[in-house]
């Protein structure tokens, strides 16, 4: 038993110092040698290209009762860098029960660029985002669709810069940076600045894992619809495009910047979502595990579907080397090192105006995702039946 014992719990140490520390730092050096194809910049792409050679695009936006935000996003499409007649929108109201549609209706109303190019279309019964997705991707006729968030705001040039891409016949989904305008914590901050250098190495070595709903863009004709209960639809939809062999793409230039602040609840609760997609897709998308994707694979199980039973190896590791201590100075180390950092979550937990620091949020962040995250893989696991999605009020 002692022998079973500290295999399991050397195994969960091993993967959690692994998927924390030992696979970001080989990424950086992978990514480093690794040889990413040479490609012209934006300026020097869009000077040797007419407006009428850009691809059309529809820009696609579902919304659930985001009244306050939906007429801002709208202007904001509309003032992209972006040809007026290569480019559509589409304001997809899902049920809404606020004035969501109304404002919608009054901001097209109101602006002369948005004649003949809006369309807002008012669903009276909350389907779901997925399903929304399913629907009006199906029913665009353009080259690309751009699926963005009402809450996140494009830099002008952000549709210019992904578009280029797409000339590339091999390429199918193309996202970029995303940027807090207010973090709701230090340790919020330092996750997304980990986050953006990740994703960037993972792009070089085996294409984007993923995608941020705030936007990305995805070749119309490379669409195939999702499970109308998928929870994480903007790393689904990437995903399935890329199992189909076309090419993911991270683009730095891409911006995309969050203008809705998050309080430590707010992000608990959309982590407990994300962690019952991180499941989902950890099952369903078992596949993605297959050699024959390379890069891909390999950046797949180190990250996503780690992520997916992180929180169980960590209960493993932890009560592991607990058990283990008293005849071992090894698993003693463990236990200690392992407790000292939960023992740190908790106290910032309880008085979080105290100067804990830096390195006090940060692992109090990460143990409380961590938490967030096992709380709602076991979710899905006890009720994989998902509703219609549901607007976490900041």
């Amino acid at each position: 038993m002692s022998v079973f014992l500290e295999s399991v719990t050397l195994a969960a140490t091993g993967l959690v110092a692994y998927h924390h520390a030992f696979y970001p730092a080989l990424l950086r050096v992978i990514a480093r040698r690794g040889n990413e194809p040479a490609k012209a910049s934006g300026r020097d792409f869009l000077a040797t290209m007419a407006d009428s050679d850009l691809p059309s695009v529809t820009v696609l936006v579902p919304a659930y009762n985001e009244e306050k935000a939906i007429a801002q996003k709208i202007a904001n499409i509309l003032s992209l860098d972006y040809p007026a007649d290569r480019l559509e929108l589409r304001i997809i109201c899902d049920g809404c029960t606020d004035e969501t549609y109304a404002e919608a209706s009054r901001a097209v109303e109101f602006d002369e660029q948005a004649l003949g190019r809006v369309t807002v279309v008012n669903c009276l019964e909350n389907r779901g985002k997925t399903a929304v997705l399913n629907e009006q991707i199906e029913r665009c006729d353009t080259d690309l669709v751009a699926l963005t968030d009402t809450s996140s705001i494009l830099a002008i040039d952000a549709l210019l810069h992904a578009a280029r891409h797409f000339a590339d016949w091999r390429v199918g989904v193309v996202s970029g940076t995303y940027q807090l305008m207010e973090p709701g914590s230090a340790g919020e901050a330092a996750y997304w600045r980990f986050q953006t250098a990740m994703k960037a190495a993972e792009a070089r070595i085996g294409g984007l894992i993923g995608a941020h709903g705030a936007f990305y863009v995805i070749r119309r004709s490379s669409f195939r619809p999702i499970p109308a209960d998928t929870i994480n639809d903007d790393f689904v939809i990437p995903m399935c495009i890329a199992a189909n062999g076309l090419r993911t793409v991270y683009d730095p230039e891409v911006l995309t910047y969050e203008l809705d602040g998050t309080s430590l609840s707010v992000d608990r609760q959309r982590r407990k979502r994300i962690g019952a997609g991180n499941m989902q897709q950890a099952i369903r998308l078992v596949g993605l595990l297959h050699p024959r994707h390379g890069g891909m694979a390999f950046a797949f199980f180190s990250s996503k579907f780690l992520r997916a039973f992180m929180p169980l190896i960590l209960v493993l590791a932890w009560l592991g080397s607990l058990a283990l201590a008293p005849t071992s100075p090894v698993f003693a180390v463990l236990a200690a090192g392992q407790s000292a950092g939960y023992l740190l979550a908790a106290l910032v937990q309880i008085a979080p105006g105290l100067p804990w620091g830096r390195v006090g949020r940060t692992v109090h962040y990460l143990v409380q995702a961590h938490v967030a995250n096992g709380i709602g893989a076991l979710d899905y696991l006890r009720n994989p039946k998902r509703g219609p999605w549901r607007r976490i009020v900041t």
